[in-house]
């Protein structure tokens, strides 16, 4: 996930909406990934990168299921649509350059975790509100909240990223209670 999605709270029905951008946001995800497989020359690296990319068109359909579950129930208004161009108009993805293209490895992968642990952050928040309601849907969403975990816990493996993904974290907390 490439963008930062904000949810406010279940009564608004804005914050409900928020599927949608959480399937942009994965769905632009999958697309770096893609990209980072095709043009890294590490195969293992490669095939983690086009897993990683599959669990994110997977949480992209999830989502947008969800959207259209709440469209059906009229809790959503029926003119939000999901239209893969609008990743670029939205600003999921720039249009200039993809992330892999532009960072270091290990640049890419701290960007990775950092967005891995919102997205496990807001996801949370998500199953906190009950918005979901199909028991087969909440176990679907309990399993993305154990990939994104996965997803984490596989880009920590790696200690210098580890220790640059902890640097990153202190400084962003910082900045948030700057502005508060």
């Amino acid at each position: 996930m490439f963008k930062n999605v904000i949810i406010k709270n279940k009564k608004n029905s804005q914050s409900l909406a928020s599927f949608l951008d959480f399937a942009f946001a994965e769905y632009s995800s999958a697309i770096e990934m893609l990209q980072a497989a095709k043009m890294t020359d590490n195969k293992k690296l490669a095939r983690g990168f086009l897993n990683h990319s599959l669990d994110e068109f997977k949480h992209t359909n999830f989502f947008l299921k969800c959207l259209n579950n709440l469209k059906i129930k009229g809790e959503v208004k029926k003119n939000l649509k999901f239209d893969t161009k609008l990743v670029y108009n939205l600003g999921f993805i720039n249009k200039n350059y993809f992330l892999f293209d532009k960072y270091s490895l290990s640049q890419f992968c701290v960007f990775i975790m950092i967005n891995e642990s919102q997205a496990l952050k807001l996801f949370n928040k998500i199953k906190k509100m009950n918005v979901i309601k199909n028991i087969d849907d909440k176990k679907s969403f309990q399993n993305i909240i154990l990939e994104e975990k996965k997803h984490l816990k596989e880009a920590r493996k790696n200690n210098l990223l580890d220790e640059q993904y902890s640097e990153l974290l202190e400084d962003e907390k910082r900045h948030v209670s700057l502005s508060d």
